[in-house]
């Protein structure tokens, strides 16, 4: 009997990536967290300068080795040893995708539907697990396929391809957290550059996060909870406020090229867009699409902004959280409208932490069952 094939997209991190001349390991290894003082800043994102991080997508993260055997931090070693035993277990083969998760998101995209294509190549159908990232990249594929944002036009493509898609713990509508991390960065250890602010704020991938509508807005620091809305996608707000890439000390080191990164916010703006417009015509396939979401654990999302001499300051007080996974805040990992078009299954865990919705056997069972469930 021919085995179900299973293809398992990471998240974001979820991909280790190596030097594209020598094959070196970039993300991550050890020394990266003390002596080696080296960053993965894509300078040509949106600056003139030239490649300094020329990096490609190698293998699924198992996990960070900080100090072997003493310090290491989980990443999707649980996840894809629990994955490949239901897969024995059930007349399925796993298989997995890679991407360089700092860069557009069209660039993944790509990468995923490759792969997809190479799998269903005989026409049978495949069935996805998606986590994070993952997710909401897949989410993209099923409706518009390998089309650029830029002149995507609906044509669910993606769902000729796929029997089942299980999307756990995914930014649907975006991932406000990141707003946070160009500013602050999530530096780890003695090596400050590496994921610190100049990092984020180089990452093509950043912005594609930023949400758009009624997401996106923060709060003012003199009257309370008092709503601001705000475009994220406007550069002249960006420039105004000394956000991001215009930074003075960024600047420095990655002077902007405005254009470059006009046309990163548009592009990025579009794909939020598209996720979330609606239907314009209805899917013939039978589709059936599972997603998993984290519930009751204080997790960023709105800013709170402060003003002096007309420039918008920002920051996330630790007394100011929203509810969700720890990662990805409650509304953004609600399955999407369009969604129900579909046979669609939606599965709360209550104080579920992000990467355990997965990589627990007890949370990942759901999806096993989901998968085997005619």
């Amino acid at each position: 009997m021919k085995k179900t094939k299973v293809l398992f997209i990471p998240g974001y991190f979820g991909s280790t990536l190596i030097e594209k001349n020598n094959h070196n390991l970039r993300w991550v290894k050890t020394t990266d967290f003390f002596a080696n003082k080296k960053n993965l800043c894509m300078t040509e994102s949106y600056s003139d300068l030239p490649v300094r991080n020329d990096v490609i997508p190698d293998k699924i993260l198992m996990k960070v080795k900080i100090i072997p055997k003493i310090l290491e931090v989980e990443s999707y070693g649980k996840t894809l040893k629990h994955l490949t035993s239901f897969c024995n277990q059930n007349n399925r083969e796993l298989h997995t995708v890679v991407y360089d998760w700092r860069d557009d998101f069209y660039e993944s995209i790509k990468r995923i539907a490759i792969k997809i294509s190479e799998l269903t190549s005989e026409g049978t159908k495949i069935e996805v697990v998606a986590h994070s990232n993952g997710g909401l990249l897949l989410a993209y594929y099923l409706r518009f396929g390998d089309q650029d944002f830029e002149d995507a036009i609906e044509n669910w493509s993606g769902t000729s391809k796929i029997s089942k898609a299980s999307i756990v713990a995914s930014p649907l509508r975006g991932a406000f957290a990141v707003f946070k991390h160009l500013k602050d960065g999530t530096p780890v250890l003695k090596n400050k550059k590496l994921m610190g602010s100049l990092d984020y704020t180089s990452f093509k991938s950043t912005y594609f996060f930023l949400p758009i509508n009624e997401f996106s807005y923060g709060h003012k620091l003199s009257n309370g909870k008092n709503k601001e809305s705000i475009n994220l996608f406007d550069i002249e707000i960006w420039k105004k406020n000394k956000w991001g890439p215009y930074i003075d000390t960024h600047q420095k080191e990655l002077p902007v090229n405005d254009l470059k990164f006009k046309k990163i916010l548009k592009r990025a703006e579009l794909f939020q867009k598209l996720m979330i417009q609606d239907i314009q015509n209805k899917p013939n396939e039978n589709l059936k699409i599972q997603v998993i979401r984290g519930i009751g654990r204080s997790t960023f999302f709105h800013p709170t902004f402060k003003y002096t001499e007309q420039i918008r300051h920002y920051h996330y007080p630790k007394k100011d959280r929203d509810d969700g996974d720890g990662v990805v805040f409650g509304e953004s990992s609600r399955a999407l409208p369009w969604f129900n078009e579909f046979k669609l299954t939606t599965v709360e865990f209550l104080n579920a932490e992000h990467l355990k919705l997965l990589s627990e056997l007890k949370y990942q069972k759901t999806v096993h069952e989901f998968l085997v469930t005619s």
